[in-house]
């Protein structure tokens, strides 16, 4: 049944579709060799392959592990296409959306004139300083962060980084949820107070929030803090709301190899920077820690934007499903 749904799913998937592991460009556009084998040659075109980097196709199938080659190839495929980039009209890549083809890689800056114009006007700016322009060509309006490799987890940075100071930057602790302006007295209504309220609703509201909501909820109440297991709470939230930040599942690979890339990596960081072992991974890392460091990484934004557009075939592909006729998945 599921072979059959696979096939009804997308219509221009062909049978003899599969993946094909460590190829590396050979100079000539759209032809590619095995990394290992200069005999073995591949022409990859729009019509008849595509390539996908190997952490973007680990997290594809973190994502979505219904979506198999065919799925992903057939999608390309099967849909209007861009004409310079080749990539479906219907998929938001965010920084780097119409940007392919032979077009220019630092074409994915916002700007309002001309990309030249942008760079120009930024790199000859003598108000600012060297890292300045390096800031706002990475992270800012240049958008180079989206070439930044998806798969770089900020864990020597967490090793590295101080008491979660930060928490001094929000609100004093204070007793009320809702000032006296915003949640005005009335007959009969009695204010919400976060220290009135049970400890198991707030651990619910925490692991629902992104970072900042996260951290400010924490800086409203003295009681909060002391009382959690504010690493445990830190990872719950995270893996609800960001899990993008967490290493990629581990994928099936003809030969093999390379299947716990991802997760190999992530075990092997954290025993050499932190001394933490696989085994205790889950209750020693400073997750809090590690989450405000992911926040502020090129990389892991790039990772963000991936698993949108993983997202977003996982979305396509279950209204296909959805709108296949229950007779033919019989």
């Amino acid at each position: 049944m599921t072979a059959k749904i696979e096939q009804l799913a997308v219509e221009k998937a062909k049978n003899s579709t599969f993946a094909i592991f460590d190829t590396v460009p050979t100079g000539l556009h759209g032809a590619y060799r095995k990394s290992d084998d200069r005999l073995v040659q591949y022409d990859i075109w729009m019509n008849k392959g595509l390539y996908i980097t190997f952490p973007s196709y680990s997290i594809f199938l973190t994502v979505a592990p219904e979506l198999g080659p065919e799925e992903i190839f057939g999608y390309f495929i099967g849909h209007n296409r861009d004409n310079e980039s080749g990539a479906p009209i219907e998929i938001d890549y965010g920084a780097v959306t119409g940007n392919g083809g032979f077009a220019l890689l630092v074409s994915v800056c916002e700007t309002e004139t001309t990309v030249t114009e942008f760079w120009y006007s930024l790199l000859c700016n003598t108000t600012l300083t060297d890292e300045e322009i390096l800031y706002e060509a990475w992270r800012g309006k240049g958008n180079l962060w989206a070439y930044t490799r998806p798969d770089r987890y900020l864990i020597p940075e967490t090793v590295a980084a101080r008491g979660l100071s930060q928490l001094s930057q929000f609100p004093p602790d204070t007793d009320t949820l809702y000032s006296d302006s915003s949640c005005p007295a009335e007959p009969g209504f009695d204010r919400i107070y976060v220290s009135r309220l049970p400890l198991d609703p707030l651990f619910l509201i925490c692991e629902h929030l992104p970072l900042m909501s996260f951290l400010i909820v924490l800086a409203l109440n003295k009681r909060l803090r002391r009382q959690i297991d504010l690493n445990h709470l830190a990872y719950q939230a995270m893996r609800t709301m960001e899990p993008w930040y967490l290493p990629s599942n581990p994928i099936v690979t003809p030969d093999g190899t390379r299947q716990r890339e991802d997760l190999d990596w992530w075990e092997e960081q954290w025993l050499t920077h932190a001394g933490i072992p696989p085994t205790k991974i889950q209750s020693k890392i400073p997750w809090l820690k590690y989450w405000i460091q992911c926040s502020r990484s090129p990389s892991m934004r790039n990772r963000k934007r991936i698993w949108s557009v993983a997202l977003q075939m996982k979305d396509y592909h279950e209204k296909q499903i959805a709108e296949i006729p229950t007779t033919q998945l019989r």
